[in-house]
């Protein structure tokens, strides 16, 4: 995951230089309520090598808070690096399966799973609507699944993810607020066994924030 930040870091970098010496550096917090969407499925190879897939999709709100950097043109026009300093809970879950008829599917017990979001950065734009203190809003997601499970027979790694942002603002000074959705995809990843067991997730966000810069 360093890899990725340093990444960022540096596509950033390399962005503020297309803007005016006289940009306004702004360092803030952002305050923000939403709702998230993760959807997922496992594909379980039992002892007898049947193929059962268990789905589930979660839909909870949230409230969280980042930090940010960004550069201001005289414009409007503005280019910032967004970080959360905390783990986004992704949700959990739970289940119990019993002995089947035949002796080979033999794979009872519990299971539990859950998902967080760890290091979530984003690079985005502001672009001002006809000179106005409206503003479009694009960004791209970079972040890590840290996954923990108590499975039976296979443990999965954790997996970098990506993804895009688009939403509405308005400044006004150093206050702004904003509406956003982000998408992150769709991801498949393989348990430890190698043996056609995986899990396919992705997750969707809706949000409103208020930010301030100093």
């Amino acid at each position: 995951m360093k890899k990725s930040i340093i990444a960022f870091l540096s596509i950033f970098a390399v962005a503020l230089f297309g803007l005016p010496a006289k940009s306004d550096i702004d360092i803030g917090l952002t305050l923000q309520v939403g709702e998230y969407e993760t959807s997922g499925s496992e594909r379980e190879k039992d002892n007898a090598g049947d193929n059962e897939v268990t789905s589930k999709t979660i839909e909870e709100t949230f409230e969280g808070a980042s930090v940010y950097i960004e550069a201001v043109a005289d414009n409007g026009f503005t280019i910032g690096i967004d970080y959360v300093p905390t783990d986004i809970d992704l949700g959990s879950g739970s289940r119990t399966d019993a002995d089947g008829d035949d002796a080979a599917e033999n794979d009872d017990g519990t299971r539990t799973a859950s998902a967080t979001l760890e290091d979530l950065i984003t690079i985005y734009t502001n672009v001002p609507l006809f000179g106005s203190n409206a503003y479009l809003l694009g960004g791209i997601h970079s972040g890590e699944i840290i996954t923990s499970e108590t499975l039976q027979t296979s443990t999965y790694p954790n997996v970098n993810v990506l993804g895009y942002q688009v939403g509405l603002g308005y400044r006004l000074g150093k206050l702004k607020a904003q509406w956003y959705y982000s998408d992150y995809g769709d991801y498949s990843i393989d348990s430890d066994q190698n043996n056609g067991q995986k899990i396919n997730f992705g997750a969707e966000v809706t949000a409103l924030t208020l930010s301030y810069g100093f």
